[in-house]
C-alpha cells in the first residue's frame, strides 16, 4: 500500500535538508512516501501566505520510468493536499529537475517557477 505522511523525526528531516543542498535555516514542511514497509520518498514544501513552494522531490532509489512517475505524481498529488487542508491556493516550484513533469501536470511556466492554483490538483467534486 502507497501512503504518505508527515516526516515528524526531526533529526531525519535535518539530514536530508544538509543532505540535499536545501537552506539549513529554513523551516520545511515534508512528507514522506511509503510502498508497503518501504520508504521511497520525500516531498519537502515551504509555505508562504496563500503558497505552498514544492522547494524538492527526493526518491530514496533508481526506479523505472514508470515507477518514478507514479511515485512523483503521488507526493505532488499529497503536497497538494496537504497544503488545501491548511488553506493554501496556490503551488510554485523552482526546483529544476520537476520543471517538466510538472509543466505535464498542468502547471504553467512564470519566470523561474512553474505555478498552479490547488484546484488544479485538488477537487471537490
Amino acid at each position: 500500500m502507497i501512503k504518505t505522511r508527515p516526516l515528524a523525526d526531526d533529526a531525519e528531516k535535518s539530514e536530508l535538508v544538509s543532505e540535499y543542498g536545501l537552506d539549513v535555516g529554513q523551516k520545511y514542511d515534508a512528507l514522506e512516501l511509503w510502498d508497503g514497509d518501504n520508504k521511497t520518498g520525500y516531498i519537502f514544501m515551504t509555505i508562504k501566505g496563500d503558497t505552498v513552494y514544492f522547494e524538492k522531490f527526493i526518491l530514496t532509489a533508481e526506479y523505472s520510468d514508470m515507477e518514478k512517475h507514479f511515485f512523483l505524481d503521488f507526493l505532488m498529488r499529497s503536497a497538494a493536499s496537504y497544503a488545501e487542508n491548511r488553506g493554501i491556493e496556490n503551488m510554485v516550484s523552482h526546483d529544476a529537475d520537476m520543471r517538466e513533469f510538472l509543466l505535464k501536470k498542468g502547471f504553467k511556466e512564470e519566470n523561474d517557477a512553474v505555478c498552479a492554483p490547488i484546484s488544479l490538483i485538488v477537487h471537490y467534486n
